[in-house]
């Protein structure tokens, strides 16, 4: 046997690996150009997530401001651990809290667009002074807003 062939042989081998790893490779990049792609409208996704304010909340303070046509109103939040979210409502001209009338809610299940009032009027005395739970509000009960309820039903839990 001549060594020419032998050497023919692992270059015919050699060609048709770097063929193969080329092809392969060529293959990878596609899918990793897609999976870059993917990546980027993903992220677009989640810059595009609904805010639970946005769709909830400020439709909700757009109901209520109709029952107090002299005042205007503020949404302050997410606070704290329980993303706490006020609306206020001040006299048109003015930024007096002491004449503010005011509702919290807190985010309940979300995938369900439930939210919850925060009823002020009961300290459950839960968490001690100065523990994160008393610090974030949490000795405030939520209530949950009856799946009937209409804007009258948050206008009369105002405070």
């Amino acid at each position: 046997m001549k060594i020419a062939k032998i050497r023919s042989g692992y270059v015919e081998k050699k060609l048709a690996y770097e063929t193969k790893a080329n092809y392969l490779e060529i293959r990878i990049a596609k899918r990793e150009a897609q999976l870059s792609r993917l990546k980027k409208r993903l992220h677009n996704n989640y810059m595009a997530s609904p805010s639970w304010i946005d769709e909830i909340i400020k439709p909700i303070a757009e109901e209520m401001i109709k029952h107090f046509p002299d005042r205007q109103y503020d949404i302050l939040g997410p606070f704290g651990l329980t993303c706490e979210t006020a609306i206020h409502f001040y006299l048109n001209g003015s930024d007096n809290i002491e004449s503010c009338l005011s509702i919290t809610f807190r985010p309940g299940d979300l995938d369900k667009g439930e939210i919850k009032i925060v009823d002020y009027s009961k300290n459950t005395m839960r968490y001690r002074e100065n523990t994160l739970g008393e610090i974030n509000g949490m000795n405030y009960p939520s209530v949950p807003i009856p799946k009937d309820a209409d804007i009258q039903w948050l206008v009369d839990r105002i405070n």
